[in-house]
């Protein structure tokens, strides 16, 4: 088990930190096309997420962003992610963000996810497949 969690851990630091090029683009030119079709607002959840949306405000000047310290009072946000070993820092900046004030959370993740993460009401993978899908 520990094994399986280190080994989950190392797989995802791995992944996260060789996001670069192509890929990067890719993981923006998604995030964009699920805040347009959500009219969400971006909130970065971890440095790469960060890194994420950098490159989508590259893309799309004009995309709608906050920080985790304001208030989101009435906002439809999306935490962006990256490769996840586990769901607990995205489940904990969901309750934040509802804490702050916002109506829906939703996360979109590099990588398949499988599974909800607890406070979003949708998770978005941004994996390598060259596609969107919602995990229920």
């Amino acid at each position: 088990m520990a094994t399986d969690l280190l080994s989950n851990v190392l797989r995802a630091q791995t992944r996260n930190g060789q996001l670069a090029g192509d890929d990067l683009l890719h993981a923006a030119r998604s995030l964009i096309d699920i805040l347009r079709s959500r009219g969400a607002t971006a909130v970065p959840s971890d440095s790469v997420g960060d890194r994420i949306l950098g490159a989508a405000l590259l893309l799309e000047p004009a995309l709608s962003l906050l920080d985790r310290s304001r208030r989101m009072d009435g906002s439809h946000v999306v935490l962006v992610a990256g490769h996840l070993s586990g769901d607990a820092r995205v489940a904990a900046r969901a309750l934040s963000a509802r804490a702050l004030g916002a109506v829906s959370v939703e996360a979109a993740v590099l990588g398949p996810w499988r599974g909800s993460i607890d406070g979003c009401d949708e998770v978005w993978s941004l994996g390598s497949e060259r596609h969107l899908k919602a995990v229920p």
